[in-house]
């Protein structure tokens, strides 16, 4: 069921530099876990659907795996302002749930949207992934891997060719190195609270969870950007996975800002870039 509701859109707000910034929005529960619903929350273009339905992306936030929540993505209402359908779902965290849950979540989510095509008014066959930093990390694993089962998983697969193209700012995309080496022991740190404990002892989860693993001549094509100061997530896991794609034959496209660190502000030539790169694999609406 969908719920209609008409709130405040503070990231639209931000980014737009206006503080009457408004958008109606609609929520609807897209899992149960434990008992606990999961929501997500559908952003529509001002523009009407185009007869065969609008392009729609799946943005999923960032926040380390560990904090955030639907409402966390200053991405989510520029790709709206470019004519996307955006759905913008909820995960467990890790103070919740330790991996596969946050992929099994928003490949939930993104089953979702596809068997809600006719009620959102989206096109299945043009649809994308997009995420920030963990967000990054959940959408470049599950458009390269969506048949991918884990042990424990929950979601159903999806066919590989779902999604035909992902935006990733400055993601995690390696689990193995991502973590310096002399902490790959210790179970405190981000990584290792995702994968239920150190990278050493999880070596062969952090392998599976890590999205360059799943890199072929056939993965759907790929934006990376990434800030060169960036000292959470170093620019090296995006410019691997950028060589990766490079070696399989596979579409990819870096975009490396060099006085930029993590998480850094929107600026109108990187959301042009972003939409540009959608309109380019999606098409218009």
């Amino acid at each position: 069921m969908i719920c209609r509701k008409f709130v405040p859109w503070i990231l639209a707000i931000i980014a737009l530099g206006s503080s009457d910034v408004r958008a109606e929005t609609s929520e609807a529960i897209f899992a149960q876990r434990s008992g606990q619903p999961l929501r997500l929350d559908i952003f529509r273009p001002a523009t009407p659907p185009p007869a065969n339905g609008y392009p729609a992306i799946l943005c999923i936030h960032g926040g380390g795996w560990s904090q955030g929540s639907r409402h966390f993505s200053w991405l989510a209402p520029e790709l709206v302002k470019a004519g996307y359908l955006v759905v913008s779902p909820d995960y467990r965290l890790t103070n919740t749930a330790v991996f596969p849950a946050q992929f099994d979540d928003v490949r939930d989510a993104a089953s979702w949207m596809i068997s809600h095509a006719k009620e959102l008014q989206i096109n299945p066959q043009r649809l994308g992934l997009a995420g920030g930093s963990a967000g990054g990390h959940l959408a470049l694993l599950l458009g390269l891997a969506p048949s991918q089962a884990y042990p424990g998983g929950e979601s159903a697969s999806l066919p590989k060719n779902t999604f035909k193209a992902i935006c990733a700012l400055y993601p995690p995309t390696d689990l193995l190195t991502i973590v310096p080496f002399p902490l790959r022991s210790r179970p405190d740190n981000l990584v290792a609270k995702l994968l239920g404990g150190s990278v050493n002892e999880k070596a062969n989860l952090a392998r599976a969870a890590s999205p360059i693993e799943y890199v072929n001549a056939d993965s759907p094509p790929i934006l990376l950007i990434h800030g060169q100061k960036d000292r959470l997530v170093p620019v090296s896991q995006s410019m691997v996975l950028n060589d990766a794609y490079q070696k399989a034959g596979a579409k990819s496209k870096m975009i490396v800002l060099p006085d930029a660190g993590h998480g850094f502000p929107p600026d109108q030539k990187t959301e042009t870039q972003i939409a540009d790169f959608f309109a380019r694999y999606l098409g218009k609406s």
